[in-house]
């Protein structure tokens, strides 16, 4: 029955590491899961969304910012650089506007951290007047944004390997994010 076992131990498993996908991959412990029970059946249901920075070095045109808004339904990841965490409110609009044109659909729920670039008199009024209900999580638990913080963790291993395996500045942090998430 099993007369070929033999030859499996003779094979040699394959030694190429690449170094650059190991260096883009170190992170942290992860947090415990929490399960999202209600059933998501179209996009713009769900967005969720993270700044990440600051980075140093700025971009060649001074960003030190990039953000994330991430659909659930089709996992579609938008992504801005900004200069600054209060450029946020600029950018929401810009992706609520685009996504809305894109799947003649409009955002129903965001999910987002207690950071204060989510918390200004604009970004409420406007998620009020569009009728988007607006989800901050407790403060201090990252876990439980854990959709945008996982999808920051992602496109910034692939961008760090980008940067490591093309031997590129790290000014070019910016654009290797933006082709991460392309």
């Amino acid at each position: 029955m099993f007369k070929d076992t033999e030859r499996l131990n003779q094979i040699k498993p394959k030694e190429d590491l690449c170094e650059a996908c190991i260096k883009g991959k170190q992170a942290c412990l992860p947090f415990n899961k929490f399960k999202n029970k209600e059933h998501i059946d179209r996009p713009l249901f769900n967005v969720h969304t993270d700044v990440c920075g600051p980075i140093t070095p700025p971009t060649l045109d001074d960003r030190n910012y990039f953000v994330v808004f991430i659909d659930e339904f089709t996992h579609y990841c938008a992504t801005y650089l900004m200069m600054r965490k209060s450029d946020v409110f600029a950018v929401f609009k810009d992706f609520v506007a685009k996504s809305n044109a894109h799947f003649n659909l409009k955002l129903v729920n965001l999910f987002c951290d207690n950071g204060g670039e989510y918390l200004s008199n604009d970004m409420k009024e406007y998620c009020v007047q569009r009728g988007i209900s607006y989800h901050l999580t407790v403060p201090q638990t990252p876990s439980l944004n854990g959709v945008a913080e996982r999808m920051i963790r992602t496109v910034t291993e692939k961008a760090r390997a980008m940067l490591v395996g093309s031997k590129l500045e790290k000014s070019f942090w910016g654009e290797a994010v933006l082709t991460a998430t392309f």
